[in-house]
């Protein structure tokens, strides 16, 4: 059950889980042991530890204590099994931003137009997403996700060069409510968008989610005022 996530924001109030995917082990677990216990009568265990991906050390201490009984670890083993997660995780986040970065370059070097899909992670999901992304990219507009923005200062600097108060990874100036670690990447990558010249902006949405609900209107008077074209689903 991960309950915080990395992320490059700085001066947030932090940077939380969904608390609807955090808590869906224990709905899972409630689901198949309601009326008898699915995963005994299949000599099955049910694993659910919590963990924290913002903080390697933490992370590594809660999967000790939960996993040292159940796999006979050692704390030396658990440690190195910990660093190299991480490891893989900073590697993906890293190779997403670069190729996004590769992206807007394209972008600003032939002068084209791409799509930047604010959204959740889950909105990779075409049942989610309807298909949308994919009729953009069959008009030939490249489309990318906020998680491929780069944080770079080569990539930041340039956009907010006029800015008087330089907050390149803040998202204070305009969301004071900024514990939940996704609606902040949401509210920045609206942000980012409404100061690059070559982005058009998707803000897609499933069932209103309540964190990201009242982001809406943040999100669509900030694009407005930079008068980047926007389309809500």
């Amino acid at each position: 059950m991960i309950t915080y996530m990395e992320s490059s924001l700085k001066n947030t109030l932090g940077c939380s889980s969904c608390v609807i995917q955090m808590g869906t082990p224990e709905v899972v677990e409630a689901a198949f042991t309601r009326n008898r216990n699915h995963f005994n009568d299949a000599h099955k265990e049910y694993w659910k530890p919590l963990v924290r991906l913002d903080k390697e050390i933490d992370a590594a201490g809660h999967l000790f204590e939960y996993f040292k009984d159940i796999l006979n670890l050692t704390k030396a083993e658990n440690d190195f099994a910990t660093k190299e997660g991480f490891a893989a995780m900073n590697l993906y986040t890293s190779t997403l931003k670069n190729e996004g970065a590769k992206v807007l370059n394209d972008l600003v070097e032939n002068n084209k137009i791409g799509v930047l899909v604010i959204g959740r992670n889950y909105h990779n999901d075409t049942g989610l997403n309807h298909g949308i992304p994919e009729e953009f990219q069959i008009l030939n507009f490249p489309v990318i996700g906020i998680e491929s923005l780069p944080d770079n200062d080569e990539f930041l600097e340039p956009l907010f060069r006029h800015d008087a108060s330089k907050l390149d990874l803040d998202v204070k100036d305009v969301w004071v409510r900024n514990f939940n670690r996704n609606t902040n990447i949401k509210i920045w990558a609206a942000k980012v968008a409404a100061r690059h010249p070559n982005l058009a902006v998707i803000d897609l949405s499933s069932f209103k989610c309540g964190h990201d609900a009242p982001t809406y209107s943040y999100i669509d008077k900030i694009l407005d005022a930079s008068e980047t074209p926007l389309f809500v689903s």
